[in-house]
């Protein structure tokens, strides 16, 4: 009962801080609290304690948030995994995104690969067009189906030559 009682009121506390956040309208807590904060809220066995955690660690900008994030996509809830994927799309760090598409290459996680993709969708990087048109070409049809929704997403001249050869690939 106690256990409950404590995990709700873990819940509340880092949801009110993400509601304060918002309501002030920008967060004052340096990104070093914030991953610390993270890194307490998240080890917690509630889902809607971890939920809360990654939804408040949108906008945490750095190599570190990004590298804490993409392990968030191994996390049992599906919704947790959702919620850190729509915060990686907020990255701008440069050094984050090279990592990102570093990964995003080199991985032979197909899952990793196709969340990476549409995390993708929202950022701007010299290489992130190159990075998704190898993508386009995976093996795994939704690798290749991410690949394509971020492209759409890009919306520069390279991304719409690699969605129209998408298109016309008939194996899809």
């Amino acid at each position: 009962m106690i256990y409950r009682l404590v995990a709700a009121l873990t819940a509340v506390v880092v949801v009110m801080n993400l509601a304060f956040a918002q309501e002030a309208g920008k967060d004052r807590r340096s990104p070093e609290e914030r991953i610390a904060e993270f890194k307490r809220f998240y080890k917690k066995d509630r889902v809607k304690v971890r939920r809360a955690a990654v939804e408040d660690f949108k906008g945490v900008d750095n190599l570190e948030a990004a590298e804490l994030l993409v392990a968030c996509f191994s996390d049992k809830d599906h919704e947790v995994r959702e919620i850190a994927q729509e915060a990686l799309g907020t990255i701008r760090d440069k050094k984050a995104i090279e990592w990102l598409l570093r990964r995003a290459r080199l991985t032979n996680d197909g899952e990793l690969k196709a969340r990476l993709a549409l995390s993708f969708a929202g950022m701007s990087h010299k290489s992130i067009a190159p990075t998704l048109l190898g993508l386009v070409r995976h093996k795994v049809p939704y690798v290749r189906r991410n690949a394509v929704v971020a492209l759409g997403k890009q919306g520069d001249a390279k991304s719409s030559e690699a969605l129209i050869a998408a298109l016309k690939d008939e194996k899809d």
